[in-house]
């Protein structure tokens, strides 16, 4: 059993030791946070936060988020927006910062979140990136180009896992909420 946990132990270090790597972290990113966002074609938008902990995820820190931007609405999705809120509403007198933020998506969803963390001031505090889903490709901030990297490295796979939780933690919320809206009536608005 003890030696089981020291492999996993070990795994997740040279995951850790290889992501700082490939992203050129000064050390090892011991708290990663993950987000995503999940609606239907703009309803019940809400987004999820995960946390790893040395690789290990830390679901006493996980975090649902309501999107309450009036614009977002069915028809009408705007994950760019729905990042910026979450991120603004995480920050926001923040006074513990993540070794790494990690956004699901691509290099639009890193710009929009960079750029709210700029309006914060708080760039060159938080190192962000996203992970794309199609080929695993990691942006960095303002580089248009992914890095190059091989989605079977062990800091990828870290990536991944993070981006997987996030994605099943947002879609879970969402089915949640979409339930939850769908068992109320109009006539229950009516009082009496």
């Amino acid at each position: 059993e003890l030696k089981k946990t020291q492999s996993f132990t070990k795994m997740n270090l040279d995951a850790m030791k290889d992501l700082a790597k490939i992203i050129d972290l000064p050390c090892l990113p011991h708290r990663i946070e993950g987000y995503d966002i999940s609606h239907l074609q703009g309803s019940n938008a809400v987004a999820s936060r995960v946390v790893f902990i040395d690789g290990i995820p830390a679901q006493q820190h996980y975090r649902h988020y309501k999107i309450k931007n009036p614009n977002i609405k069915v028809g009408h999705s705007d994950d760019f927006k729905s990042l910026q809120e979450v991120i603004k509403r995480r920050f926001y007198q923040a006074t513990d910062y993540p070794d790494l933020v990690m956004i699901d998506g691509g290099k639009g969803q890193l710009s929009s979140v960079c750029k709210t963390l700029e309006e914060m001031n708080l760039l060159s505090k938080i190192k962000v990136i996203s992970l794309a889903k199609k080929r695993e490709e990691i942006f960095l901030p303002n580089q248009s180009q992914p890095l190059n990297t091989n989605a079977d490295q062990p800091g990828v796979q870290l990536l991944r896992k993070v981006r997987d939780e996030a994605h099943r933690f947002a879609i879970s919320y969402h089915r949640q909420q979409r339930l939850k809206k769908s068992k109320i009536s109009h006539l229950d608005e009516i009082s009496g």
